[in-house]
């Protein structure tokens, strides 16, 4: 009893000795959410009950996302400012395998870390639909894939070994594509579906 720890000294603990954040949370998730989602969805309740910081932190990385998907856009060249018609596109703006490997690659590991995460803690996407995040996630699948999509796309004159990369690298794409659409889904059923599907419920059990 004399040692006994609040929750809210608990919360400053885990806060104040970086036990977790949100890196290592979307770690977390993307590593053992497959096998271990009840127990990281009661980790995570814990963790975001007992320090109401970490909703903070999670404000701030959801608009770091924006600077990234803006990133992603640039080196695609299809952010706004940037679209030119397809007739004055230069044979300049083809980007290497290694260019598209690298960039898919970090799609990958960033959708795919967000996607196990609000599958885990979908509570989190709140945090997300107040900076609009799901708006602008559609906005850049609109612009981002079809570019990626068309780089990747193959003739018959390739070499074996390009074909096996493009066909590996549209495969790794259509994971993250999948991932977007899952985040996008995730958001919009916490939302809009969710409390009208709970309150249907509720009219329901009054009714009976």
């Amino acid at each position: 009893q004399n040692d006994y720890i609040t929750p809210s000294v608990f919360g400053d603990l885990i806060y104040d000795n970086f036990i977790y954040d949100i890196c290592k949370i979307l770690d977390l998730c993307i590593l053992y959410g497959i096998s271990n989602s009840p127990l990281l969805e009661r980790l995570l309740s814990c963790v975001f009950t007992h320090q109401p910081k970490y909703y903070n932190d999670l404000s701030e990385f959801s608009l770091s996302l924006f600077s990234v998907l803006k990133n992603l856009e640039e080196k695609l060249g299809v952010s706004e400012g940037m679209l030119v018609p397809c007739s004055l596109a230069s044979e300049e703006s083809k980007m290497s395998l290694e260019e598209l490997g690298d960039i898919i690659e970090y799609m990958m590991d960033s959708f795919c870390s967000l996607q196990a995460f609000l599958t885990i803690f979908p509570k989190a996407c709140e945090t997300f639909h107040v900076k609009d995040f799901e708006l602008r996630l559609s906005s850049f699948y609109e612009r981002a894939v079809p570019k990626l999509v068309d780089h990747l796309s193959t003739d018959k004159d390739m070499q074996l070994e390009e074909l096996a990369i493009k066909r590996e690298l549209r495969e790794k794409l259509d994971v993250v594509r999948l991932s977007i659409l899952t985040i996008f889904r995730e958001i919009l059923n916490y939302i809009c579906l969710s409390p009208k599907e709970d309150a249907r419920f509720l009219l329901v059990i009054q009714a009976a």
